[in-house]
């Protein structure tokens, strides 16, 4: 069910339909009935991001207060994937992953989403979305839940 609204991206490629941010405008269904709603890879990668980003200055908020600084200056690094990092920051990502930060779970349930897109069709990319969703949802991450539920998953 959850992933039904998702893979519509994979349905329609090429069909016009509308942004989730659409969908927020109550007027939609009585100006567009007929329209789709698409879940488009901008859109799914800046909610995600949000929800990195919420998770990190939550956690940074908390570290600074007993002193630590683990997360100064490292938002960008969760921002990005991974391959478009230096190697510098990529060596500093991969050393805050180890240290079992919830910043990092948050960037991994991200992250491993980039390869619902390299999925061949709807069926594949509900199998792969509902395995994702399981598992990221059993990081017991609040505002990585919100950044999902954003398009009506779950929630």
């Amino acid at each position: 069910m959850a992933a039904k609204s998702l893979t519509i991206a994979l349905e329609y490629r090429g069909r016009g339909g509308v942004c989730p941010e659409c969908k927020a405008d109550g007027g939609l269904k009585d100006h567009a009935p007929q329209a789709e709603i698409v879940f488009d890879r901008f859109h799914i990668s800046k909610h995600l991001n949000e929800g990195v980003d919420k998770v990190r200055c939550e956690e940074h908020r908390e570290l600074m207060k007993e002193g630590d600084e683990r997360l100064r200056g490292k938002r960008y690094h969760f921002l990005f994937n991974a391959e478009k990092l230096d190697e510098e920051r990529q060596e500093e990502l991969n050393a805050l992953q180890k240290q079992q930060l919830r910043t990092g779970r948050a960037w991994s349930i991200k992250d491993y989403f980039r390869w619902f897109w390299d999925e061949p069709d709807a069926i594949a990319g509900r199998e792969f979305f509902d395995h994702w969703y399981k598992w990221a949802n059993r990081r017991w991450l609040h505002n990585m839940a919100q950044a999902v539920a954003i398009f009506g998953f779950g929630g």
